[in-house]
């Protein structure tokens, strides 16, 4: 993760300065879901009661900011890293896995009580009430590559495997301004990938696919900053 994202920080110096003056860390929290494996492996309880499937996890994006020029609609570009480690089965042994995924979209903030006649600065020099100025509705949507690999109990690698797959986004948030520089955004969000495939953890010795919905309860904070700003 970490060379990830020193990645993304040469790629956004090499740009235009307007570009590096705009830009913010999201850092979240993540516990995942897998509701259709869950199921199947609850039905087949007995070899392996306690597995523990999908573990949590942590999620990382750079992003660049714009928004509209007459009403508070905020639009956050990224690119992000996340991972999480879990354990899945084959009909006959445990496995553990990794999960990795890199992933591209953009994030979109809506403030519903701030929406008109907004001054076009930085939250902490508007002048509309605490919670007007900062309350957000949070949508988004992007792609994300999946890159999965381990091991079985035995010590045998699992070959890794690649897929891509879409992502949505639902949150809602609350912009607290530091300083006209300096803004941190708490987030909760719910993540939703409706097409992973998942074969490799429920039966890694199969080439049957399976597919299955992932669900991540998103909770975080967003560390922007704005240095385009002169009041």
């Amino acid at each position: 993760m970490g060379r990830m994202l020193a990645l993304i920080i040469v790629l956004l110096g090499c740009s235009q300065s307007s570009l590096v003056a705009q830009f913010g860390l999201r850092i979240m929290a993540t516990q995942n879901h897998l509701p259709e494996l869950e199921r199947l492996f609850s039905e087949q309880s007995v070899q392996f009661p306690d597995l523990d499937l999908v573990g949590n996890g942590l999620e990382a994006n750079l992003d660049y900011w714009f928004r509209l020029q007459d009403y508070r609609v905020e639009f956050f570009p990224y690119l992000g890293f996340t991972s999480f480690s879990g354990q899945g089965a084959n009909p006959n042994e445990l496995l553990e896995y990794d999960m990795n995924q890199i992933g591209a979209g953009v994030h979109v903030h809506l403030y519903p009580f701030d929406l008109v006649g907004d001054c076009d600065c930085p939250t902490f020099s508007k002048q509309s009430g605490v919670f007007e100025r900062g309350f957000f509705l949070l949508g988004g949507l992007g792609m994300e590559a999946t890159m999965v690999g381990g091991q079985t109990q035995t010590g045998i690698s699992i070959s890794d495997r690649r897929s891509f797959d879409p992502v949505v986004r639902l949150g809602i948030g609350f912009d607290l301004g530091l300083s006209d520089l300096w803004t941190i955004s708490p987030v909760f969000q719910y993540s939703y990938l409706p097409f992973l495939s998942a074969s490799h953890i429920a039966m890694p010795n199969e080439t049957t696919s399976t597919t299955t919905a992932l669900g991540r309860l998103q909770l975080g904070l967003r560390i922007g900053i704005r240095a385009d700003y002169r009041s």
